[in-house]
């Protein structure tokens, strides 16, 4: 059995809404650090940023 107490559910909208709920995008909700931390990583991860492989 787990607790996640206090969890921030579904934190990554784009996997949300491509694979749907309980899918591991969860996050601790530390206040005041967490949800503008999530919100700020979620619109980088919707930016059209050019993608860089680490691997070159």
């Amino acid at each position: 059995m787990q607790y996640h107490i206090g969890a921030l559910r579904s934190a990554n909208s784009r996997l949300f809404r491509k694979i749907g709920i309980n899918i591991g995008c969860d996050s601790l909700q530390d206040e005041p650090i967490a949800i503008p931390l999530v919100k700020l990583l979620d619109e980088l991860d919707l930016a059209s940023f050019p993608k860089r492989s680490y691997m070159d």
